[in-house]
């Protein structure tokens, strides 16, 4: 059980760790079998590195003696399979280990992985046991699933080489991937953000009671651990932006004690939101000042859905494209934005790159390319 491990010292908890690392250099072929199908280990590992350290561990051979049993080959590589699919969830909550490799193996008749699915079933601690076969298993054409998007996914492009791959979000970011890992590389364009309640970091009001008298409602600001940014826009949502009182609003983007910056940021969740005449209005009125009054428009990418993206064809660079009318270079290595390309009047729905990677060609709402 997890709990014969929970005494070990550092030094013998980084040992038992990498064990299967070790038995694999020492050619010791049946206890790196048996150590990679012993739930208890599975579960500790899991539960102290990321995931994907565990999943690489099938990859080893023990080098003095390849010659393991293909039948253990197979089971080996379908208990890897169900590892791959369940990443997603078990960099969660590693707690889903019994229940998520229940569901994808529960119909392998191999020994090993019977061995394995009994060790499952004999567990003293809760777990939710499908009763019928409802994911993925390993021998479906999905291999990972790819998380960390806060919004709709619009465009995906594949480097050459097919090993790395580049979305695009409605959360206003660009996420590269690697594809034999199912892991995330960068994200392009992020916020970095503060700890705290989004609606109040964005206003720039210093504690919850200013946010209240600000908003005039109280209720519906702190929707649990959400991410800050979702946070702040479900908080704005909730309070059905009492924005109805355009005068405080007028008030908020007029108070010079708060930063252009943060009022910027704050008008992109308007502008995200807003469906009501008086406070298109209102920001209509504000939004050229305040952009004109930062030093750079976009510091922190872009400021609206990406909906397209091209990688050139020698894999350095993504080009991105986006309803906040600019085209964007990036940097793949470094995650880095090279520059912006403006000159649409409309929405940027499309991009491509030419075959040298030397030239990009937009397509934009505003009937121009």
């Amino acid at each position: 059980m997890v709990s014969n491990f929970e005494d070990l010292s550092l030094e013998d908890k980084e040992y038992v760790l990498n064990l299967p690392d070790h038995l694999s250099e020492a050619g010791m072929a049946d206890d790196y079998c048996a150590i990679l199908t012993e739930l208890d280990f599975l579960q500790y590992k899991i539960s102290n590195v990321d995931s994907q350290i565990l999943i690489e561990d099938y990859d080893l051979r023990p080098e003095s003696n390849p010659d393991i049993s293909e039948q253990m080959q197979s089971s080996l590589k379908s208990i890897q399979g169900a590892l791959k699919l369940s990443k997603n969830f078990l960099d969660q909550d590693s707690n889903q280990l019994a229940t998520q490799l229940y569901g994808r193996l529960m119909f392998h008749q191999a020994n090993e992985i019977q061995f394995l699915l009994n060790q499952i079933q004999e567990k003293q601690d809760p777990w939710f046991r499908l009763i019928t076969p409802s994911l993925s298993t390993p021998d479906s054409p999905e291999i990972y699933t790819l998380s960390g998007h806060k919004g709709s996914i619009r465009s995906v492009a594949v480097f050459s080489d097919g090993k790395k791959a580049v979305s695009a979000s409605e959360d206003h970011t660009l996420k590269v991937w690697d594809l034999e890992k199912g892991t995330e590389i960068h994200t392009l364009g992020a916020v970095k953000r503060s700890r705290g309640s989004g609606a109040m970091r964005i206003m720039g009001i210093e504690d919850e009671e200013k946010l209240q008298s600000f908003i005039g409602k109280v209720g519906g600001f702190l929707l649990g651990s959400l991410d800050p940014w979702d946070r702040a826009v479900k908080e704005i949502k909730a309070i059905n932006l009492t924005l109805k009182d355009t005068e405080v609003i007028r008030e908020y983007f007029s108070n010079s004690s708060v930063t252009p910056e943060t009022k910027y940021q704050f008008l992109r969740i308007l502008q995200k939101l807003c469906a009501d005449p008086d406070l298109e209005l209102i920001i209509s009125q504000f939004r050229s000042n305040i952009e004109n009054s930062i030093e750079v428009k976009n510091p922190i990418g872009h400021n609206g859905d990406v909906v397209s993206v091209v990688v050139t064809p020698d894999g350095q660079r993504a080009i991105s494209g986006s309803y906040d009318r600019t085209v964007k270079v990036w940097n793949l290595e470094t995650g880095e934005e090279i520059r912006t390309l403006s000159g649409h009047n409309g929405w940027v729905n499309s991009v491509t790159v030419t075959p040298d990677g030397e030239r990009v060609i937009s397509a934009s709402e505003d009937h121009s390319e």
